[in-house]
């Protein structure tokens, strides 16, 4: 408890200095229209205004562009390894993550809303003239089409696949396999808000006006949003985000943010009350679509002066540090990597720049919220359990490291991984995974032992327990063979050079793995010749004491020193 407490002090005190972190900038010849589809390595795909389906690497460098011959209308929408767009020539389009045409497909008008996707690959959306299609994601075949009214929202899935989607002042819930009708409700006033679901599948719907609204899965109204005063509460024509029980928007105008208790109704907290007393006394404008990751932080942005990217606790609402966003910002797309998170926002003059920032976790649901996680699928989606079944938090480990974990989901997992800090052990698709090595090849240390689950969804979990490598320092005999020496990979390079050195400071090297025509070898393992090996030796032999220490250490091409070691060589056994 005490250490969980600890991290959570340092969490609430270092989120500042992480989340300021811009990766990258990316700017675009032309403007970018809608917000980027961001994948689990960082690419983010785009649209631009000269009709370009476009991507940029997750270190922000220009990847592909292919012209599609008519604009894109609908953001982006990432599932897998498909991209899928919705275009002014009454076309819905699939390419891959590489930018090659996979399908094309012909409806009967253009596309209105943002692409919904299940977890089984369909392509659910509305059009202008009232339609909701279900077209399969892998084949691009309609499957049906529903005339829901004369104009329609977007559509969200529910956790059981049911479609739901507000037509005029009509919501409908949507059989997903065949297009019939479960129910319809009034819902008063239409607005192109999409729905939201939240853990308990509530449904909230933003109507027209900003009153907010909260129905139960057969559509019955049960509340609508008011302050303690019984006075009605107005939002931001922007989705809400869920967090655990909670829903919470901006005010309309965008200078006021409530969380509203999702069973109950009432408020939880109010952004200009939690923060009255905070020093940092930002205050915030006109806001974009957000987005909160696993560990409970919403990340947004201002979209009216100069721009502003800002965090804040989900469950207070207390502002924890904000920054200029390079830009007039727009919504947060939001993806894991590897165990930490990375956001992206659309932002600049003319909407031509796009930028990156390091924040400390990825998303986590329970909603894969509209441009608020890295699909953009518009789906209840839970994110991942994930159990990291050894080390127990607080080994000590001296010999064999073993670690094991095992992670499920709804919609079912893309990735499970297994990092030592940020150094990745083993990664599998299934949903067990194991990973043995001998603790000689780490550093002595403590270390973070971190099991990362992803899902379709773009959500990532993860499981984490601190450990203690402690290798005691070998001894052998002066007359063994030349001893093999092995690392684990640092992440970045795939060559290294070792050098063995009498002293800890290496001023002067022994022997070393350079060669005459390179300094640093390939492979994560070095026996030095028995040529080189003997001088170690003859350095023990000739050293006053009957125990020599030697020390050995290792460097990446790029990524520099990572790990520094010791053996002792004896006269006499």
């Amino acid at each position: 408890m005490r250490r969980l407490l600890m991290l959570s002090i340092l969490l609430l005190a270092g989120i500042a200095s992480q989340a300021q972190n811009t990766l990258w900038l990316f700017g675009s010849q032309t403007g970018i229209l809608f917000d980027p589809a961001v994948g689990p390595d960082g690419s983010a795909y785009y649209a631009t205004s000269d009709n370009k389906l476009a991507a940029v690497s997750g270190s922000g460098v220009y990847r592909w562009a292919t012209d599609i011959g008519a604009q894109v209308i609908a953001p982006v929408t990432l599932q897998s390894n498909f991209l899928f767009v919705g275009t002014s020539s009454q076309q819905i389009r699939a390419y891959s993550v590489a930018g090659n045409l996979i399908w094309k497909t012909e409806i009967d008008k253009n596309i209105k809303t943002p692409i919904a996707v299940s977890g089984d690959n369909t392509l659910f959306f509305g059009t202008v003239n009232g339609f909701l299609y279900a077209i399969n994601g892998d084949t691009g075949r309609v499957r049906w089409k529903f005339y829901v009214d004369t104009e329609v929202g977007p559509p969200s899935i529910g956790r059981d696949g049911t479609v739901y989607i507000v037509g005029n002042t009509f919501m409908h819930a949507v059989n997903p396999s065949n297009g019939h009708v479960y129910w319809r409700k009034d819902v008063f006033n239409f607005s192109n808000v999409p729905l939201v679901l939240d853990g308990e599948d509530h449904i909230v719907y933003i109507r027209r006006g900003g009153f907010v609204d909260c129905y139960d899965l057969q559509g019955n109204y049960r509340w609508e949003a008011y302050d303690d005063t019984g006075t009605v509460i107005l939002a931001n024509m922007v989705q809400p985000i869920i967090y655990q029980d909670m829903v919470i928007f901006a005010t309309a105008g965008g200078g006021d943010l409530y969380a509203m208790d999702l069973n109950a109704g009432t408020v939880r907290w109010q952004y200009s009350v939690a923060n009255s007393g905070n020093p940092l006394q930002f205050t915030p404008t006109s806001l974009s679509t957000p987005a909160v990751d696993a560990q409970g932080t919403i990340f947004l942005c201002d979209t009216t002066g100069g721009g502003t990217f800002a965090w804040l606790d989900a469950a207070s609402g207390w502002i924890q540090g904000w920054e200029p966003s390079h830009g007039l910002g727009n919504n947060v797309a939001l993806t894991g990597r590897d165990t930490g998170g990375y956001a992206v926002i659309r932002c600049g003059s003319a909407n031509r720049t796009l930028a990156a920032y390091k924040v400390p976790a990825g998303p986590g649901g329970p909603y894969a919220q509209y441009l608020g996680s890295a699909y953009h699928q518009a789906r209840r989606d839970d994110p991942p359990l994930v159990t990291l079944l050894s080390p127990a938090d607080g080994a000590l480990i001296t010999g064999p490291l073993t670690a094991t974990a095992s992670a499920a989901d709804d919609y079912g997992l893309t990735k499970l991984s297994l990092y030592l800090d940020k150094t990745l052990l083993a990664t599998t698709q299934s949903s067990a995974l194991s990973f043995s090595a001998d603790s000689a090849m780490f550093q002595d240390g403590l270390y973070d032992v971190t099991a990362v689950a992803f899902d379709s969804g773009g959500n990532q979990t993860t499981s984490t327990a601190t450990i203690a490598i402690v290798n005691p320092t070998p001894v052998y005999g002066a007359g063994i063979g030349p001893l093999i020496f092995g690392w684990m990979s640092n992440g970045v390079d795939s060559k290294y050079r070792v050098d063995i050195s009498t002293n800890l400071s290496f001023s002067t090297i022994l022997i070393s793995n350079a060669t005459a025509n390179s300094n640093f070898i390939k492979g994560t393992a070095w026996q030095p010749s028995t040529k080189k090996w003997k001088k170690v030796q003859q350095a023990a032999m000739g050293s006053a004491s009957n125990q020599t220490t030697f020390y050995w250490r290792v460097t990446g091409k790029s990524g520099g020193q990572f790990l520094t070691r010791a053996f002792v060589l004896t006269k006499s056994n």
